[in-house]
Order: structure tokens, then C-alpha cells, then sequence
């Protein structure tokens, strides 16, 4: 039997991912669940990706996107209100792993009866044309596993775009890499005629075979309190979501007025582990002392930030330095 679960109409995206996790790992596996969310602005990486390279983070701190990562691994993907996300969670069996044709089929054959010509690619995205609508990954746990993706209704293109930034030419690294994609929301290809609260509700009725009695898994209280406790302690925790990046080496070179400094990084679980600086006007004196301040920092704009503010900044500003290691 299939059931759809209830997430309490969460749009906090901590809270989704820990409910997905939660369930993947606990739930009674003689059923199949379905979870079909909305969340609040955010871009969640794969479990591998190195979310440095995969996001602009000075923009989503902007712009008040979180950024999260998930337990799947795959590529980065941008969620906000105009964006529904499913998660399918069920046994484990070997036809279904990697066999996201199974798991999307009733995604796609919706979408081709309301005259949408969706298609699965050899990147397991959905997509129509040359443009993608939807990104998936798999997770696995013992005997059971989950596989979710993400669906552009109508989403912020804009922001999405400004966001995400695979490829980022300063790090290298061996993180799995998000390869770039057009995209294109739904609603533009249905010329606007359907909202997202209408299309949600028949993406439901076409899951289910059904538009009523559509079976409720309710999580209990006590349940519901090891969601919230992952969630605190996982999703939302920087340890997670920036220290389980790839370790990598950061290079960079800026002007400014007549001076010209390189900066080369590497960086391990999130923390600045080596520091190299070349370029006029750096003396050793302060080559090294502000080596020292940044060992063991955390890359991090704001806590990078407040280091150099606890000391001479010369010969650059300190939007400088931002800017430096950060553009």
C-alpha cells in the first residue's frame, strides 16, 4: 500500500531533508511513502559536492537562501516556493537502484497528459527539449532507500542562476561536480494557466490513482521529536553543511590600485589547514602573521571577515580581502 506523508505542511527545508532521513532509515517497509513539499528559499548540494564550488555563498546570504546538504549524493539543485520537491521511500531492492526511470514515471506520464513532453535524460534529469525541469538522486539504507527530485514550477530563474556556479575556476578539488543546464519552469511551457497549490494537487491525484481517501502516514509525537532533534543537530549544523565539503586548494590573484596579490589555500573539512601569500608590499612579518590568524579558521565570509577586523588589514581593505577570497 502506498501513503503519502504528512510533514506537518513544513516549508523548512532542515526539517524535510530530516524527515526524509528519518524515514529512510525507520519507517515500517511493508508500504511505499510518497513526500510532496515545498520549501522555503535554499540550495541543497549532494552528499560529495563541495558546496564552496557549487554556490556563490556571499549571494545566497544576500538574497536570505539557505544552503543545506542532503544525504544523496548527485548534483546541486535550488528550491524555493515555486518549486515542488517528491521523495518516493521504499524497499530496497536491486531493480530499483539507479532505475530512476521506475521512479519517475508517474512524474513524467502527468506531465505528458497535460500535454508536456517530458523525458528522462542520460544525467537522470527530467527534461523538455534542451531544458531541464527536474533534478534526482538516490539514497540507500540496508533494505531501504529513497528517491527524490525536484520539480521548477515557477521558480526564480534569476536567483537560481545567480546562485548556482559550478565550476569555480579558483578551487580545485576531486568533489562531484554539478554539469550547468538550462532550465525552465512549467508554468512557462503551460502559459501560466495553472497555479502551484492546482498543480500539486493533480501531480497528488496522478501518484495516487486518486483524488480522495488518499492514505495519511502521521508521524508520531516521539517521532516527531528525533525529526526535530536530526534536523538541529545535522541539517542546520555548519559541521554538515560545510565541513563534509571535499577537501580542496583554493587559488586567487587580485589588484588593487598598484598592489597584486596571490592567495593559495588549501582547505580540509571546512577549515583553512595552509597558507601561501605572494605579491608586493607582503614582508614575511606579515605574510606570517596573517597566515597564523587564518590557520584553522573557517572558510567562511563573515569568520574570515571578523579575523582580519582583529587586525591590520595593510595592504588591502578589508572588502578587498572579501573579495580576494570569496569573488
Amino acid at each position: 500500500m502506498k501513503f503519502l506523508f504528512d510533514n506537518r505542511d513544513s516549508t523548512d527545508p532542515a526539517l524535510n531533508l530530516a524527515l526524509e532521513e528519518y524515514a529512510v532509515r525507520n519507517i515500517d517497509i511493508s508500504h511505499d511513502y510518497v513526500l510532496l513539499y515545498v520549501n522555503s528559499p535554499a540550495v541543497v548540494v549532494g552528499r560529495h559536492q563541495n558546496i564552496y564550488e557549487e554556490t556563490d555563498i556571499l549571494s545566497a546570504r544576500r538574497y536570505a537562501v539557505q544552503l543545506m546538504r542532503r544525504i544523496s549524493g548527485g548534483g546541486t539543485v535550488y528550491h524555493d516556493p515555486g518549486n515542488i520537491n517528491f521523495s518516493f521511500v521504499t524497499r530496497h531492492e536491486k531493480f530499483k537502484f539507479n532505475n530512476y526511470r521506475y521512479f519517475n514515471e508517474p512524474v513524467i506520464s502527468a506531465l505528458k497528459a497535460i500535454g508536456i513532453n517530458a523525458e528522462l535524460n542520460g544525467r537522470n534529469n527530467i527534461v523538455v527539449g534542451d531544458y531541464k525541469i527536474s533534478g534526482n538522486a538516490q539514497f540507500t539504507s540496508k533494505d531501504r532507500m529513497v528517491s527524490h527530485g525536484t520539480l521548477l514550477f515557477d521558480a526564480n530563474l534569476d536567483r537560481l542562476n545567480t546562485i548556482l556556479k559550478p565550476g569555480s575556476k579558483e578551487i580545485e578539488s576531486r568533489a562531484v561536480k554539478s554539469v550547468p543546464s538550462n532550465v525552465i519552469n512549467i508554468r512557462d511551457i503551460l502559459k501560466g494557466q495553472w497555479n502551484i497549490a492546482e498543480f500539486k494537487k493533480y501531480l497528488l491525484k496522478h501518484i495516487f490513482d486518486s483524488e480522495k481517501n488518499i492514505p495519511v502516514h502521521k508521524f508520531a509525537d516521539e517521532q516527531w521529536e528525533e525529526i526535530y532533534r536530526l534536523a538541529e543537530n545535522k541539517y542546520r549544523q555548519w559541521d554538515w553543511i560545510f565541513g563534509e565539503s571535499p577537501a580542496f586548494f583554493f587559488r586567487n590573484e587580485i589588484s588593487e590600485g598598484d598592489i597584486t596579490l596571490t592567495i593559495e589555500l588549501e582547505v580540509k573539512k571546512g577549515r583553512i589547514t595552509q597558507v601561501k601569500l605572494n605579491g608586493s608590499l607582503m614582508n614575511s612579518i606579515y605574510q606570517k602573521k596573517l597566515s597564523d590568524r587564518l590557520l584553522q579558521c573557517r572558510f567562511d565570509p563573515e569568520e574570515i571577515r571578523t579575523k582580519l577586523g582583529e587586525m591590520s588589514t595593510d595592504p588591502l581593505p578589508l572588502d578587498a580581502w572579501r573579495k580576494l577570497l570569496f569573488a
